[in-house]
């Protein structure tokens, strides 16, 4: 099972992309230009994720140099028409099911489970990302200089932080 976080079936990427259509896209009727749109949006917000990994933590995970049209092997026209395919069903089946929620009452139990869902998600990332540059500041054989960077490398070690993240490629590049 591929995952983006240390804890969930959560990808960051996917999430980030239904974000960007529910922001950038126009409520357009048209499901044509929903695709070509998305297509666009989904490839721009995969490759900006992607540079931002390899910059951020020296890591890659994926990896399209293999397939035609490729963009810097961190999107591709394959891939981006995937973003396309899913903007449709995104506008088709997710939005209208989401603004269905959104007209219902709010009570004070569904706040509860969002603020829930919210700090839970919000302590994976923060947890996942110091996970990781505590892993790329090890590539570089920096010693634990906190509490917080020895408890790190105690209960996130590489090990861990590699099976976890099966497809990460560790690159040169980093902002360590």
């Amino acid at each position: 099972m591929r995952q983006g976080l240390l804890y969930g079936p959560f990808i960051p990427v996917y999430g980030i992309g239904a974000v960007v259509y529910e922001i950038l896209v126009p409520k357009m009727k048209n499901g044509i230009q929903v695709f070509f749109y998305t297509m666009i949006l989904g490839g721009i917000t995969e490759y900006v994720c992607s540079y931002l990994q390899e910059v951020l933590f020296g890591t890659i995970s994926w990896d399209y140099h293999w397939v035609f049209i490729n963009f810097n092997g961190r999107t591709s026209i394959l891939h981006a028409f995937y973003w396309g395919i899913a903007g449709v069903l995104f506008y088709k089946i997710i939005h209208p099911w989401f603004n269905k929620i959104m007209d219902k009452e709010i009570t004070s139990r569904s706040i509860l489970i969002t603020d829930m869902v919210v700090v839970f998600i919000v302590m994976d990332v923060l947890v996942s990302w110091f996970a990781l540059m505590r892993q790329s500041e090890r590539v570089l054989d920096i010693p634990p200089q906190t509490v917080v960077d020895r408890f790190l490398d105690e209960y996130y070690p590489d090990e861990k932080i590699d099976k976890i993240y099966t497809n990460k490629i560790t690159t040169a590049r980093s902002v360590l």
